[in-house]
């Protein structure tokens, strides 16, 4: 991308202010229509400054107050917009008929070093102009342009001596967020009035500076885009700019990651070592947090991994056996691929489609097994499965059972107890609304004693013996993911501050979802009675089969469908702390699409 000048002007551009206007009021004097003139290029801009000077006759301690004045008035986006440009390696400039001796400690503050103004002759007290200042000339700012070879930059400006560039730079964008001149309409250039500069990115950086600042600025770049298409802050636009809905702020219905908790993720967790009093500390309570909040009496695990290395990990800590796997879905089906990796014999039993497993159809497949296999929410396809029913049903007739369930999109949303269950898998990443990278894995006594007094302990990284010696401890046998931890921690004490009901929560966010498909009559997947609190599938309807890529354009983002559904269905994440007014807001811009 080449990496070319931004120049600005600076009053009504990157301060809300005219300073020589604000000058005229601290002296109760009025330079307000002689400005106005000027901007608009009823009076030379020789005459607008003669008669100024004259009026105000301005003293330099008054510029140092207008200095002040100007730091306090920056437009909103000001400084984050120039360290956005900066990073990218643009070269950023000020070009303005201001007082320079005004405007060079607020430039100092936006970090630019390149600052073009007016200087003021005091030797004979009051500020006077030199007669040959460019400023004084109509294509004043373009001779300055020509004179520091700024000619390839792309101008900023509110007013028509802005507008004179355009003949010298290579792009110049009239702004009028502060003020808007009569000019803005005439000129036809792609202009632009947000109140928040940072919707000047998309312009001035373009889809490769986006893509390149992403990971760096990403709250700017959301926030530039947002500014960018709201209705009435672009005119005259050119060129393809679609691609920046895909950086616009979007409510997140995927079925995870879901959104964060900014109030959480955004805070600076002091750095502990995990072989510190400090993280033992934090382990042991976070033992008691979990038990307060899934109600699941016994021990939890953590590992830095996925939900799915702590499937591992459970069933690497058993001698090859058999097991049944009981399935809805893919995620139903994932259970089966880690434990035929381990070795084990694994008969399936599979559920009707838009159905879980009822107890009937796990008993019909039960025999010589010790390991039973269930998934609660499917993640894949929006079933769900009375993990508790189905493992109270089993044990009545094989009380020796070890039965493990997948709780990746039911921990934290779905009123589940540890009644009949031995191990309970999930993640951070889905309703406890935090970011990937720790895999939970929880322990019934009895499965904590049986992985203790197991003759089998594959691997090492994933040896839950190990994992249980240290556990004892307070601590464990490898570096974990610690500031998630220390997320967790917050993210739980945060749930007992706001009284979260996490249960009712997602009841209501899911009723809200089928609510609303019923009403747009969308086919879903799961039948009544067997539906996800937190995951809905949704039929991609025929006559708008581009729904996702609309409705992402629209500020809302979808999942797509998984495995065999994948092209046919899109899926609606309903979990974590997304709230009620967000899940409204999405449908109203869904139901806006669907025509």
């Amino acid at each position: 991308m080449k990496k070319v000048p931004i120049c600005f002007d600076f009053d009504s551009t990157l301060v809300t202010v005219e300073g020589i206007d604000v000058l005229a009021e601290f002296l109760n004097r009025s330079t307000k229509d002689i400005t106005d003139k000027a901007m608009e290029g009823s009076i030379s801009l020789e005459e607008a400054y003669k008669q100024r000077l004259e009026l105000l006759q301005i003293l330099p301690q008054q510029l140092f107050w207008l200095s002040q004045i100007y730091a306090s008035n920056l437009v909103p986006g000001a400084m984050e917009l120039i360290r956005v440009l900066e990073y990218l390696g643009h070269k950023v400039a000020i070009v303005s008929g201001g007082f320079l001796r005004a405007i060079h400690p607020v430039a100092q503050i936006l970090g630019i070093t390149e600052v073009h103004g007016v200087e003021l002759d005091f030797r004979d007290g009051y500020g006077m102009i030199s007669s040959d200042s460019p400023f004084l000339q109509a294509d004043g700012k373009a001779q300055i342009l020509k004179q520091f070879q700024l000619t390839d930059c792309i101008f900023i400006g509110d007013g028509i001596t802005d507008l004179a560039t355009r003949e010298v730079c290579s792009q110049m964008v009239p702004y009028f967020g502060v003020v808007k001149r009569s000019f803005v309409n005439d000129c036809k250039l792609m202009s632009y009035g947000g109140k928040n500069l940072l919707g000047l990115l998309p312009i001035l950086i373009g889809e490769e500076g986006y893509r390149e600042a992403a990971y760096r600025f990403p709250e700017e770049l959301k926030t530039g885009a947002d500014e960018f298409l709201q209705a009435g802050n672009i005119l005259s636009p050119h060129g393809d700019s679609l691609w920046v809905s895909r950086y616009r702020s979007q409510i997140f219905l995927v079925p995870g990651p879901t959104k964060t908790n900014q109030e959480i993720t955004g805070l600076g967790f002091p750095p502990i070592t995990h072989r510190s009093l400090e993280f033992q500390r934090l382990y042991a309570d976070l033992q008691i947090k979990m038990r307060q909040y899934l109600g699941w009496d016994g021990d939890y695990l953590f590992c830095a991994s996925s939900a799915t290395g702590m499937m591992e990990a459970v069933l690497s800590n058993f001698e090859p056996t058999s097991i049944l796997s009981c399935q809805s879905g893919e995620f139903g089906e994932r259970w089966q691929v880690v434990a035929e990796s381990l070795g084990h014999q694994v008969d399936v039993i599979r559920s009707r489609d838009g159905y879980g497993i009822d107890a009937k159809d796990a008993l019909s497949g039960l025999g010589h097994q010790t390991v039973v296999l269930l998934t609660a929410s499917e993640t894949a396809n929006g079933t769900y499965t009375d993990v508790n029913l189905v493992a109270k049903e089993l044990k009545l007739k094989n009380p020796d059972l070890f039965v493990l369930a997948d709780l990746v999109s039911a921990a934290g949303g779905a009123e589940i107890s540890s009644e009949g269950l031995d191990g309970i898998v999930f993640g951070t990443q889905k309703c406890l609304s935090l970011p990937t990278g720790l895999g939970i894995l929880w322990c019934s006594p009895r499965l904590k004693d049986r992985i203790e007094t197991s003759r089998t302990s594959r691997g090492y990284y994933l040896n839950l013996k190990l994992y249980l010696k240290h556990h004892a401890e307070n601590s464990v046998p490898h570096t974990p993911a610690i500031t998630i931890l220390q997320a967790l921690m917050s993210q739980l004490q945060w749930f007992e501050r706001e009284n979260f009901q996490f249960v009712k929560h997602h009841q209501k966010l899911a009723e809200m979802t089928r609510d609303f498909c019923k009403k747009m009559d969308w086919e879903v997947f799961a039948k009544p009675g067997h539906q996800s609190v937190t995951v809905t599938a949704v039929k991609i309807p025929n006559h708008c089969q581009d729904i996702r890529e609309r409705a992402r354009n629209a500020g809302v983002f979808l999942a797509s469908g998984y495995g065999k559904l994948k092209n046919s269905h899109f899926r609606i994440g309903h979990m974590g702390i997304l709230k009620e007014k967000e899940l409204k807001s999405a449908f109203e811009i869904l139901g806006g699409l669907d025509s």
